[in-house]
């Protein structure tokens, strides 16, 4: 019986190290934004995601992550603020492009990093009309993410299977924008009329006045069409609408389950800042220590980590410093 006990115990162990990406370094970050410009042509798309990090604590290993896209990609480039990374592309089944990546070895505990995805993928077309698949998989859900698209001048947008968050004009072309917070995919499908044809053809000219005929009728043909026009003008003009500027978007509220994984993704005293400043935002270092029990020596670290991690700033108040919420965490308090 206890040979088969360690059997078992052994068999645990090898499953763990077959499951769990060796070295990949993805427990020591959290993906704080995603934001992605989809700039949509007749045949061609060209997309860059930007995707904002946080490393959580020190890193063993390297620091690694992926990003599926539905469909074949091209002219692809991974960078950051200090240049280009290292990465790989490989194509997986069912039409998946899979582009993994390595961030700087000399990122550490706190730090943030912008890594940027840039590549092109084709436009499918079905006669008069264009289509174009945005799928993602993140490896880690985003705390908040934000697609948007534009599609090319002259063209007009005939379905989308995801409902935008707004839409908008911009530049003679049409831009919509999706939005989430704390997902693993997202997918759309977007269907838009062709542009117009650069080459076409001009209209054939009509016939020309017989030699000595008189060009009284073509002078009041002429009066005619130009009257014609104006009035076909005139009317388009008092019907035209303006469209209402796009207004501002309340803050999206966080629903309560996404809150508690951002707060089980926490260490302890990190969870027991925030849960205080949510019940009442503004607490200063020292009433901070005496609601959570936390030494005063480790307050100030934890809230720099807190800081780094783009949940909290800290401003001056007379001889002390209040602590407030910023950015997403501000909507824990609705």
């Amino acid at each position: 019986m206890r040979r088969f006990s360690i059997g078992l115990g052994l068999l645990a162990i090898l499953i763990v190290f077959m499951v769990a990406p060796a070295g990949s370094g993805q427990g020591s970050l959290l993906l704080v934004k995603s934001d992605s410009y989809v700039s949509i042509g007749e045949n061609l798309a060209h997309e860059k995601i930007i995707l904002g990090y946080v490393v959580s604590q020190s890193p063993e290993n390297l620091l690694q992550d992926n990003f599926r896209i539905r469909g074949a990609v091209s002219s692809v480039s991974v960078y950051d603020s200090a240049g280009g990374l290292s990465f790989s592309v490989d194509y997986l089944e069912n039409e998946w492009s899979l582009i993994g990546y390595s961030l700087r070895s000399t990122l550490g505990a706190g730090d943030r990093s912008e890594v940027t995805i840039k590549f092109t993928k084709a436009v499918e077309n079905l006669g008069g009309n264009r289509k174009y698949k945005i799928q993602y998989q993140w490896s880690m859900a985003p705390t908040s993410y934000q697609i948007i698209t534009k599609l090319p001048k002259g063209s007009s947008l005939t379905s989308t299977s995801e409902n935008p968050s707004e839409f908008y004009r911009e530049n003679e072309s049409q831009h919509m924008r999706y939005s989430g917070v704390m997902v693993n995919n997202f997918q759309t499908y977007i269907v838009f009329t062709a542009p117009p044809s650069e080459g076409a053809q001009p209209a054939e000219e009509g016939p020309q006045a017989e030699e000595g005929q008189t060009p009284l009728p073509y002078v009041v043909l002429a009066i005619a069409a130009v009257a014609s026009l104006i009035s076909v003008w005139a009317i388009r003009r008092t019907r035209a609408i303006k469209p209402p500027k796009a207004p501002e978007r309340a803050p999206e509220v966080m629903p309560r389950v996404d809150i508690e994984k951002i707060l089980g993704m926490l260490h302890e005293n990190e969870r027991k800042i925030i849960e205080e400043l949510i019940k009442e935002d503004g607490l200063t270092q020292a009433i901070l220590c005496g609601r959570t029990g936390i030494p005063k020596a480790t307050m100030s670290r934890v809230l720099q980590g807190l800081e780094g991690k783009g949940l909290v700033r800290r401003v001056g108040y007379g001889m002390s410093k209040k602590v407030m919420l910023t950015g997403l965490a501000k909507q824990w308090k609705r």
